[in-house]
């Protein structure tokens, strides 16, 4: 079983920043290439009410195996910390990596459809899939929820949508504090060559 994350949203030092985004926007340029051309794809499943198929169409932008995802569960109680979303995983005894996964929502089918902006909800279940990723290649930053949240803008994200639906008056959803997104977006600017190939 793997260790619980480190929520180091607070912990996050502008200075870290910079070599953060190089060491995840380098490895996993692949993943932006591969997600925009299934952006459709994803939005057409959500239009379908389908949730699981977006996530299959993701798991597969992710690179995970083939039915990682063995099960789907709305109005999960066992979530911590008031978090939206997590991914239960079974992993491997010997080798302590993923084997599959039980990705849980808070709320339930119909108000994440219904009421979660369309960008949130994507952004979530990427944000879930990319702890898996990460920890599948036993990556520096695999314990990070900020060095998540940062694959899964880099996966998913633009500027407008994610400073649109991931800060609220109330507060923020995800790991980014809102003062340190200009230096990421910055960063992965600076490494745009790589990831819009």
């Amino acid at each position: 079983m793997r260790q619980q994350c480190i929520n180091d949203a607070h912990t996050m030092k502008p200075s870290q920043v910079d070599d953060l985004v190089r060491e995840i926007a380098i490895p996993y340029s692949a993943l932006r290439a591969t997600f925009t051309r299934k952006y459709a794809e994803i939005t057409d499943d959500l239009d379908h009410d389908d949730v699981v198929a977006c996530i299959d169409r993701l798991i597969t932008i992710f690179q995970l195996p083939k039915g990682f995802c063995q099960r789907v569960g709305f109005s999960a109680k066992q979530l911590v910390d008031g978090a939206a979303a997590g991914m239960l995983i079974r992993s491997s005894y010997l080798t302590g990596k993923p084997l599959e996964g039980t990705l849980v929502f808070r709320d339930s089918k119909t108000t994440l459809l219904r009421e979660t902006p369309r960008y949130r909800l994507i952004h979530m279940i990427a944000h879930e899939l990319a702890h898996v990723r990460l920890q599948l290649d036993a990556h520096p930053w695999e314990q990070s929820e900020f060095a998540t949240d940062v694959l899964a803008l880099l996966a998913t994200g633009n500027a407008e949508g994610f400073m649109r639906h991931m800060y609220v008056p109330a507060g923020q959803y995800g790991y980014i504090r809102k003062e340190l997104v200009p230096l990421v977006l910055k960063a992965m600017h600076r490494y745009a060559d790589i990831l819009y190939v």
